[in-house]
């Protein structure tokens, strides 16, 4: 993903500082997610003579050139492995797209999962989701209507740390999501409609996209 790996920037500032002797992992690729934090490693470990030892791939000797060509070839294998996942997963999000299919998850607010069909209208969730719509376009503020969801004990789609009461910021984005009007969305651009029934009509999702878009509101 790209984002900063913290214990992992930890665990080389102790191996700096001679706290560490040893690394013991998994496999590589699982400890080193890039060829470029492998040679950060190898600058870091090899001149201090800290081993590392894998459960899958044995040791890494990087005091030795074959160490360190096993550990490139083994980094560079992982970022393979690694493009050529992505890539899968790009074709088959492009090709539930192209069949009106959801790719993501999880369901998300108004919706709730079926068997049959994938997702259908949660009825409480999305007569909620109707009435933000009517309250918006009648020119209600987020936060008051924040407040009426959250008095009402809606809460948010679930997401990392569960189901939330609903903030400014994902009531926003909540009603911003072409899927509310049964619309795929990719990348800003509507590539057609879905196979799940839409909560409201196009129209009226786009009149509350200008409305919430429009930079006047703040």
């Amino acid at each position: 993903s790209g984002k900063p790996r913290k214990s992992y920037t930890r665990m080389l500032g102790d191996i700096a500082a001679g706290r560490v002797n040893a690394v013991l992992c998994w496999h590589t690729d699982r400890l080193h997610r890039s060829p470029r934090e492998l040679e950060h490693s190898i600058e870091v470990t090899e001149p201090l003579g800290v081993p590392t030892q894998t459960v899958k791939a044995g040791k890494v000797d990087l005091a030795t050139a074959t160490g360190l060509l096993m550990a490139r070839v083994l980094g560079d294998f992982a970022r393979y492995e690694s493009d050529h996942m992505s890539e899968r997963h790009k074709a088959a999000r492009a090709q539930a797209r192209a069949a009106g299919q959801r790719s993501g998850s999880p369901v998300p607010f108004g919706y709730r999962k079926d068997g049959t069909h994938g997702m259908v209208l949660h009825p409480e969730e999305a007569a909620a989701l109707v009435a933000c719509y009517d309250k918006v376009l009648a020119g209600e503020s987020l936060g008051s209507i924040v407040r009426w969801l959250n008095d009402a004990g809606f809460t948010s789609a679930p997401h990392r740390g569960g189901r939330q009461p609903f903030t400014m910021t994902t009531l926003r984005k909540t009603l911003m999501r072409a899927s509310r009007a049964g619309l795929i969305q990719y990348e800003g651009e509507i590539t057609g409609p879905g196979t799940w029934e839409p909560v409201v009509d196009r129209a009226t999702w786009e009149s509350a996209r200008a409305l919430l878009s429009d930079p006047n509101r703040k």
